[in-house]
């Protein structure tokens, strides 16, 4: 098929052999073992843990999860009350106001967590008069302001010490809290699907939601707090509880159950709760500290929207530090609401977000990106988890090339087989690459024929180097028509509208060697795209072409270019644009070399054309010159050849200085 890399079970029986996954010949095998709570790696990943440090956070009133607070001094390394008596029955702490789960996300445990919080407190002061000090608790809010205290607890001067303690609570969220659930849908938080693409953006709620631990001063004792951690009581207990053989599990399973072709191991699918960050982060180390693979997991934003008033991949990135990030999102719905266009639009909304610089993204690197490759069919209106439909070529074509133009270095694609599944509308098959009998569907051949081909060929191998910054050209209407990006520019071409350009750049060269990903987003018909190139490199002669064939390849000497460029329905084509004297072309009007440079493409000097080099330029590729072509060599200048290349002159060689030179 051409695939190069697998996510796959890896067992020690004979259907899911490890030696199956080296002997088919992948590069690279995700190891997804997800059985049972034995599966260590998976199942400690994909526990709940997060710590809240006290001090430094922010006034009550804020959205972002953070702990918050009504009144406090910063003592440098916790947050104290003082004694003023006008802040007894204040919050002294509150917050972090997120969403949590409230099962397991498991494919084998789908239970209701039992949740604990540590309170880390100290007093200055009498331990023995019987002082009320203050009021731990757990309460939990629902996005209409409907509230419960699901734990609490009065301390006095007793319960505590002059060093710092742990007092505990233990919780579980309700299904709902006077009939408003506690779990934020997706619809709702998102904008529903047909809203998605902008909903993220905005704040959806004002308030508060989600969960609270609260610490109310009672008065009679200073009161210090330094930190609130939360976990769940039947995975990350046990790693608190005894770390060290955890690590030991952790590190046996790894020598059992890796290939000497594992790249990652796979963890817990689409995490939805900032509390499954940290357990990934700690079994990342784990696993680092022995020597074995990273782990990996298809992270799923739409899940979260902004219900905890953000965009969750930020935190993600910023807590976990993932060696890479994949992520995922499936655009194509039923329904005449949700025409390709629009499903694509979305699809770039979301790929857009972490490129946004205000929004303050760390660096998502060289990710991932798995494409919809699926559908359910019979349609199941009555059930938002299944009304996703199956793409067809042209579709996923779509959905491939709109991810490659925002720069991803990976393209999975989910799932291969075919399977059956409950749902509310009884028995849905989940139509995927190859259909139940392991027979191949359309997508198989579109894969291997197109994609994949492409992938292991001149495309894969240019894009690989390439990065993106997230500047691109996104048209949906012909009204937005021209529009332009640094050298490019849609021109209007009659009804030929729906285009998608991402800019990439070199990675060793992002001033000069620049390229565009440009994709028909109509994937029912042809289009012509209407391109203005505009020369501002700096150099006379600016080559543009298409990387994976010579259907366009030529010289922009004056200000711009017009370009006709026809794609297929759904299609991709990636051009460079380039100056000639670095990269190769042709030299068609008068070019001068005033500083040192390397050619690192084929080059020509048309007839009419002179190519002056007055500084050293290292030659890797060879340099023609056409009859009615000329070269003139500055005195003192040299051309180095590498590589075997050479000067093949038919026209005009002046090289000036003396015979030393």
């Amino acid at each position: 098929m051409g695939a190069n890399s697998v996510i796959h079970h890896s067992r020690t029986d004979a259907w899911h052999s490890k030696d199956s996954l080296e002997y088919y010949g992948f590069d690279d095998v995700i190891i997804f073992n997800a059985y049972n709570n034995a599966d260590y790696i998976h199942h400690y990943s994909g526990g709940y843990y997060t710590r809240w440090e006290a001090e430094n956070n922010e006034l009550i009133g804020g959205k972002t999860p953070v702990v918050k607070y009504e009144f406090g001094i910063d003592s440098g390394t916790s947050w104290m009350s003082g004694l003023s008596s006008n802040n007894i029955g204040k919050y002294l702490i509150t917050g972090p106001d997120y969403v949590q789960d409230r099962k397991y996300k498991f494919y084998y445990d789908t239970s209701t967590i039992s949740y604990s919080v540590n309170f880390r407190l100290r007093i200055d002061g009498s331990l023995t008069a019987g002082d009320s000090v203050c009021e731990i608790s757990v309460r939990y809010r629902t996005i209409d302001n409907k509230d419960s205290i699901l734990s609490k607890k009065k301390l006095f001067d007793f319960d505590l010490s002059n060093s710092f303690d742990t007092i505990r609570l233990h919780y579980t969220i309700p299904e709902k809290i006077y009939g408003t659930t506690t779990e934020i849908p997706y619809g709702i938080i998102s904008g529903g699907k047909e809203k998605y693409g902008d909903a993220h953006l905005d704040e959806p709620y004002d308030g508060s939601y989600g969960v609270q631990f609260n610490v109310k001063w009672l008065g009679n004792r200073n009161l210090y707090v330094d930190y609130i951690e939360v976990y769940d009581d039947n995975v990350w207990a046990n790693y608190l509880e005894d770390q060290s053989y955890v690590k030991n599990l952790i590190s046996s399973y790894s020598s059992t159950y890796r290939t000497n072709n594992t790249r990652y191991w796979y963890s817990l699918d689409e995490p939805q709760s900032i509390d499954n960050y940290e357990p990934y982060k700690m079994v990342q180390h784990v696993l680092d500290s022995i020597g074995s693979q990273p782990l990996i997991t298809a992270f799923y934003p739409a899940w979260d929207g902004k219900k905890n008033h953000e965009f969750t991949i930020k935190r993600f990135l910023e807590t976990v530090q993932p060696e890479r990030l994949m992520y995922d999102y499936y655009p194509y719905y039923y329904g005449d609401d949700y025409p390709d266009e629009k499903c694509l639009r979305q699809q770039h909304d979301l790929m857009q977000e972490p490129f946004i610089e205000s929004y303050g993204f760390p660096p998502i690197g060289d990710y991932y990106y798995v494409v919809q490759s699926f559908g359910y069919t019979p349609e199941c209106s009555t059930d938002a988890d299944h009304q996703s439909r199956k793409p067809n070529s042209r579709q996923l074509r779509a959905s491939v090339m709109l991810a490659l133009a925002h720069g991803t270095k990976g393209i999975f694609f989910w799932p291969y087989y075919s399977y059956n599944t409950t749902s509310k509308c009884g028995t849905i098959l989940t139509n995927a690459i190859v259909d139940t009998l392991n027979n191949p569907t359309e997508l198989y051949y579109e894969i291997k024929n197109n994609i994949f081909s492409r992938l292991n060929s001149t495309l894969g191998n240019t894009l690989v180097n390439l990065k993106y910054k997230g500047n691109y050209i996104n048209v949906t209407q012909q009204s937005q028509l021209p529009v332009s990006n640094d050298y490019l520019t849609l021109q209007s071409n009659g009804s030929d509208f729906n285009w998608h350009a991402g800019l990439l750049l070199d990675k060793k060269d992002s001033v000069n060697n620049k390229y565009f990903l440009l994709v028909n987003l109509r994937t029912d018909t042809v289009r012509t795209a209407k391109l203005e190139i505009t020369n501002n490199s700096g150099y006379n002669n600016l080559r543009v072409r298409n990387v994976e064939d010579s259907s366009l390849d030529t010289t922009v000497t004056s200000s711009a270019c017009t370009l006709y460029q026809t794609l297929q329905a759904g299609d991709g084509k990636l051009y460079q644009v380039a100056p000639v004297v670095k990269y190769g072309g042709k030299i068609k009007t008068n070019e001068t070399i005033s500083l040192p440079i390397s050619l690192l493409g084929e080059l020509t000097v048309e007839s009419g054309a002179t190519l002056t080099i007055s500084a050293n330029y290292d030659i890797y590729k060879n340099i023609t010159v056409n009859a009615g072509g000329s070269i003139i060599v500055t005195e003192g200048k040299q051309l180095k050849f590498y590589d075997g290349a050479y000067l093949n002159v038919n026209g005009n060689l002046t090289a000036n200085g003396s015979p030393t030179d």
